[in-house]
């Protein structure tokens, strides 16, 4: 009976010596990413860890895979960067990534010419992409409008352009509206009222067209679903009339004030 108990002692401080033995405990260093623009989707080999920049990672020693993707992952259009990082133990890595530059430039009307430096890039909606930064101006022109310059540098990743008709445009489509011989007595009452409400119905139409239509776009750079396409066509058709409205009774209306 001594003998057993004695035995059964013996297991148990060696079972309890066991469960409390440890290793050692890993060795770590931190990794610190930012990019620039800001906001790229960032992996640590095949872990997602969220948008940067991101700061004091902590990682096991080693070599490590850092990827970075602007301006999302879930985005064709999207551009990759891959670096190596090793890390040794209690050391911190500082990395600041390039990812060059990504813009998407639309116009209302569409179709404008987009040069940089005297080149021409294509024309409205267009997706600019560079593997490294590009800084300046680029130049939006179509026929008709009022040039518009457009700073990269303080671009968005979505940038949207109204174009401005000419003031000649205007001036010439005057007299067509409105002939020399036309006989405005008894009428500038109505005519004012009904300019300058044609005016504010259509320029409110026309904004919340655009509106819709920059929605409808943005979702399908997202998804590209084709219907998502279509339906950002047919609203900026319909934000292009409403405006071409909007212009003629401005100067509809500019007449008849005029004219007083």
């Amino acid at each position: 009976m001594t003998r057993f108990f004695f035995l059964v002692l013996m297991v148990g401080s060696t079972s309890l010596g066991l469960g409390q033995e440890t290793g050692p405990a890993p060795e770590t260093g931190r990794v610190s990413v930012a990019t620039d623009p800001s906001g790229a989707d960032l992996f640590l080999d095949s872990l997602y860890l969220g948008k940067t920049p991101l700061m004091n990672i902590i990682v096991p020693v080693g070599k490590h895979a850092v990827r970075v993707v602007y301006p999302s992952a879930f985005s064709w259009k999207a551009l990759a960067k891959v670096e190596t990082v090793l890390v040794a133990a209690e050391s911190h890595q500082s990395r600041i990534i390039e990812m060059g530059t990504h813009a998407v430039l639309t116009s209302d009307p569409e179709g404008g010419r987009v040069t940089y430096q005297g080149t021409e890039l294509g024309k409205t909606p267009l997706f600019l992409r560079r593997s490294s930064k590009v800084t300046g101006e680029l130049t939006v022109e179509k026929d008709g409008y009022v040039p518009q310059k457009v700073s990269l540098d303080a671009a968005r990743s979505s940038t949207s352009l109204r174009l401005q008709p000419l003031p000649e445009t205007l001036a010439n489509a005057a007299p067509e509206i409105l002939p020399a011989d036309y006989d405005l007595s008894g009428t500038d009452n109505w005519l004012t009222y009904t300019s300058f409400s044609s005016m504010v119905v259509s320029g409110v139409l026309s904004a919340h067209f655009k509106h819709q239509a920059n929605r409808d776009f943005d979702s399908y750079l997202v998804t590209k679903d084709p219907a998502l396409l279509n339906s950002t066509r047919r609203l900026d058709n319909w934000a292009a009339v409403t405006f071409v409205l909007t212009q003629v009774s401005f100067a509809v209306l500019t007449y008849v004030l005029l004219s007083d």
